[in-house]
């Protein structure tokens, strides 16, 4: 069948850096530090406990320090890309930094044009990377129906967009 074809809308307006490092350390790097310190205090949920029997105290106490160091990383602005690619886009329940540019994907968007088997690095930005991606692995590739005219309306409606494997 082959990995999923994602594709891609640019983020408008792109947020400030100062938005994205807010956004990731409440929404990650203090949702982590508060959940290794339930492991801690054995305060996790049983179900959750039976779901993740590895979730103890051990491991609470092994990774709170790395996120404690990160988040002194984070407020020191001395990973801005590692943050950026943390950032998660409300109106998205995906989204990607890539050339320092942010793109979400939106159900809105087509998914699964088509498949490749493996699971292919690229990144395409045009119908025309597109189509040469295409044609130079035809025959790795799967199509849904009417690929090519949803694949076309997708390259007009968003010029800026970008298509990624995975």
């Amino acid at each position: 069948m082959g990995c999923h074809t994602w594709f891609y809308k640019k983020m408008n307006p792109q947020p400030s850096y100062e938005e994205v490092k807010k956004q990731v350390l409440q929404k990650v790097i203090k949702a982590n530090a508060e959940l290794y310190q339930q492991m801690i205090d054995d305060t996790l949920d049983d179900n959750v406990k039976e779901a993740y029997p590895e979730w103890n105290k051990e491991y609470g106490l092994r990774y709170l320090p790395v996120v404690n160091r990160m988040d002194q990383i984070i407020e020191k602005n001395l990973c801005k890309v590692a943050v950026c690619k943390r950032y998660m886009h409300e109106e998205s329940w995906l989204t990607t930094f890539i050339n320092d540019t942010f793109y979400v994907y939106t159900h809105d968007l087509p998914h699964d044009l088509f498949r490749i088997y493996g699971y292919p690095n690229d990144k395409l930005f045009s119908l025309e990377q597109t189509m040469k991606f295409i044609t130079d692995n035809k025959e790795k590739i799967s199509f849904c129906e009417n690929w090519a005219k949803r694949m076309k309306k997708f390259w007009l409606n968003n010029p800026d967009g970008m298509i990624e494997f995975g």
